[in-house]
């Protein structure tokens, strides 16, 4: 295990990608993140994804209403709010930064600044997103506000994308936890429909692209994502070598106890 001592006058922002992991695991690496902003100063991001079919609950969300055909499935709770997310199509991009960084303010500017640099990578390759407005916008469709899932509800600033039926399909969202010294944004980028979601799935980014009419690589869309994270914080990039896990795996391990524990998970 390697460690490093974070100086903020290193004026960079770093990113790891991880490898496949399950949700108690992922959940505790996210949390891990805010110490490790709060130590540089800066934002750190982390990219990941899911080892296998999972549903992470809002914090605020109660685990007895999950819908009858989701209920078999792994569940996670997340520190941050918004509706259900179902797991292992999606690409996470978590974005941890001090409460004292440009970022960490206003809750709607870290929101946007992260999803509009995706809006510009997939408009550099010739594939319609927009930010959703909000209630009162031309954009906003049919939606529940209160939904439990994720991508069934709209919020200003949500990437939502044309279906072909003229409407706005919502394929990235994001929800905050605002600690006392960090903020650390949890983001849901979600690639393709998801099998294990039978009736409660939605079409991702490759599919709504792939009726535009383009094909789009999954760690392309990644790179140039992470690139424009990057342009817009002002820093230049550090990419980290192996997994936040190699940074400090008993620490990760010890967090990973409370995702899992059933009072965590159940507490609504």
């Amino acid at each position: 295990m390697t460690s490093i001592t974070p100086r903020a006058a290193d004026a960079i922002i770093r990113c790891w990608i991880d490898d496949p992991a399950p949700g108690d695991v992922n959940m505790a690496a996210d949390e891990w993140l805010a110490g490790f902003a709060v130590g540089t100063g800066l934002p750190v991001v982390r990219f990941s994804c899911w080892s296998a079919a999972t549903l992470s609950l809002g914090a605020f969300q109660e685990s007895a209403a999950v819908p009858a055909g989701l209920a078999e499935l792994p569940l996670v709770r997340r520190p941050s709010g918004g509706g259900a997310i179902l797991h292992g199509t999606d690409l996470t991009c978590t974005v941890a930064v001090p409460r004292v960084h440009a970022w960490g303010g206003e809750a709607q500017r870290l929101y946007d600044e992260v999803h509009r640099a995706l809006v510009a990578v997939l408009g550099a390759a010739g594939v319609e997103a927009a930010l959703h407005p909000g209630p009162d916008g031309p954009q906003d469709v049919a939606a529940e506000p209160d939904a439990y899932l994720c991508f069934d509800r709209r919020a200003r600033g949500d990437m939502v994308m044309p279906d072909g039926g003229g409407n706005w399909a919502k394929v990235l969202g994001s929800a905050q936890r605002r600690h006392r010294a960090a903020v650390v944004q949890h983001g849901s980028l979600l690639w393709t429909k998801n099998p294990a979601g039978g009736a409660f799935a939605h079409r991702g980014l490759a599919e709504l692209a792939a009726a535009q009419g383009r094909r789009l690589d999954r760690e392309m869309v990644r790179d140039r994502w992470l690139a424009a994270i990057t342009q817009a914080s002002g820093l230049s990039l550090a990419l980290q070598q192996g997994c936040t896990w190699d940074m400090d795996g008993s620490g990760i391990a010890a967090i990973a106890t409370r995702f899992r524990d059933p009072a965590w998970i159940h507490r609504r």
